[in-house]
């Protein structure tokens, strides 16, 4: 009887960390449009931007873009890298708008795709063009030389926006690596009303369930084998 209660917590600890790494996992929205080649970057001190072209109608609630960072981070690091996502609109030419349609703030990646939820989202139309802004210090958004995002390009301000090519013929850099994330399922927040990030608000309900059982079953494990062996010990 002494291994059982060992056991049992090896196995619930087993089950609590796949059952919490699959909720991390999680992004919110169905995948809809893309740019994935990474092989070359430029620097984000100043503002760059990616249009896009919405394939679905509904709650954009996550962007995802490649970056690396200039130097790894340093643990007593004084100034912390940080990189700020804006979504707007986009005008007659295509070019971004200044209206911010969302927005949301974090730590760029090294070498790696960065998550950002939007918390209101905002409500995108298919067919309709929008623009990925990006800045911040420390790192470079990454993108491919190639055309491979004929729906969108990859933009630059300097003075007045333009694409990178006409900014500086010795960057190739044509599309930047993005992905946008869309739920057609999901009403829409009420003007002027935040929503909590469908990250935050997966069903957490369920996960304190299976929490609450396993607890249960531990305990009750415990309990008959205390017993058991008092009752050995009479």
């Amino acid at each position: 009887m002494r291994h059982r209660i060992p056991a049992l917590a090896a196995a619930v600890a087993f089950l609590l960390t796949m059952t919490a790494g699959t909720a991390l996992a999680v992004i919110p929205g169905t995948l809809d449009q893309a740019q994935t080649v990474y092989s070359t970057g430029l620097g984000s001190q100043t503002l760059l931007a990616q249009t896009f072209t919405a394939g679905l109608s509904g709650q954009l609630d996550a962007v995802e873009v490649y970056t690396s960072l200039y130097s790894p981070p340093a643990v007593a690091k004084p100034n912390v890298d940080s990189i700020t996502v804006q979504i707007t609109g986009t005008d007659g030419s295509g070019l971004p708008t200044s209206t911010i349609l969302a927005a949301e703030t974090g730590t760029p990646a090294d070498s790696d795709w960065e998550t950002f939820a939007f918390s209101p989202a905002y409500t995108v139309t298919a067919g309709t063009k929008y623009a990925i802004l990006v800045q911040g210090t420390g790192f470079e958004w990454n993108g491919a030389c190639n055309d491979n995002y004929g729906p969108g390009t990859a933009l630059i301000f300097d003075t007045t926006c333009k694409t990178i090519a006409s900014w500086n013929d010795q960057y190739c850099l044509a599309d930047f690596a993005f992905r946008t994330y869309v739920d057609q399922n999901k009403t829409p927040p009420p003007t002027g009303t935040a929503v909590s990030s469908p990250v935050d608000r997966q069903d957490n309900s369920g996960l304190l369930l299976v929490f609450a059982g396993l607890a249960g079953i531990a305990a009750a494990a415990a309990f008959t084998s205390i017993t058991r062996c008092r009752i050995i010990r009479r």
